[in-house]
């Protein structure tokens, strides 16, 4: 509540990051942190994140999501995972609450639904795995959720299907692809369209973002 009255920045390392509504800043050089990779390439290795790198992450995935003081965002990625930075300073960033769900319980559906309903989110970031798991048996979503984006694993377009069909969500959905080493989305995708099939939905590089489609 109080940030939301304030005129916020995101600070890293003695830089200050630039509100998610203003263009990226020139920062000094150097590394705002580092973070280990999944190692689904290969052996993990351990990324380190220039400064003007996050905070170009953090404005172009605001004008995605066009967040404002009055928004809640779902923190739900561990601190070790790359997704943790984007869920932490994108809302910030944009003077929005940043919800964080006990730790311990991050893999309980159950648990997770019950306490989004206490808190009234308006953005869920998630895997597609823990959105599937809140739609079974059943379960619906609260109706403060308007947008949701989905990043780290391939979103089903059946899942979405479900979603709107069977749960009549209305709200906007996703689809978010990226990398540590950039500090997160260079891509995404808006799940809309039901008719798609199987095949998905057109990606579309971020700003700032060049895609080279290979092989």
């Amino acid at each position: 509540d109080r940030l939301a009255r304030a005129d916020v920045g995101v600070v890293v390392d003695a830089s200050v990051v630039v509100r998610g509504d203003g263009p990226p800043t020139g920062l000094a050089a150097g590394s705002a942190y580092a973070m280990a990779t999944s190692g689904s390439m290969g052996a993990p290795k351990v990324a380190l994140v220039p400064r003007p790198m996050l905070a170009a992450a953090i404005h172009r995935v605001s004008r995605v999501l066009r967040l404002g003081g009055g928004d809640r965002y779902l923190h739900l990625a561990a601190f070790g995972f790359s997704s943790s930075i984007r869920q932490l300073l994108v809302p910030l960033a944009n003077r929005a609450a940043v919800l964080l769900f006990d730790d311990a319980k991050r893999t309980d559906p159950d648990a997770l639904l019950a306490w989004l309903y206490q808190v009234q989110p308006t953005v869920l970031d998630l895997t597609p795995t823990m959105l599937d798991a809140l739609g079974d048996a059943g379960r619906t979503l609260p109706d403060s959720v308007r947008t949701i984006i989905c990043a780290s694993e391939r979103l089903d377009p059946a899942m979405v299907r479900a979603l709107r069909d069977e749960q009549g969500f209305r709200g906007t959905i996703f689809e978010g692809y990226g990398t540590t080493e950039t500090s997160g989305l260079l891509a995404a995708a808006s799940a809309t369209a039901a008719s798609t099939g199987d095949k998905g939905w057109p990606l579309a590089s971020l700003d700032g973002c060049h895609l080279h489609v290979l092989d």
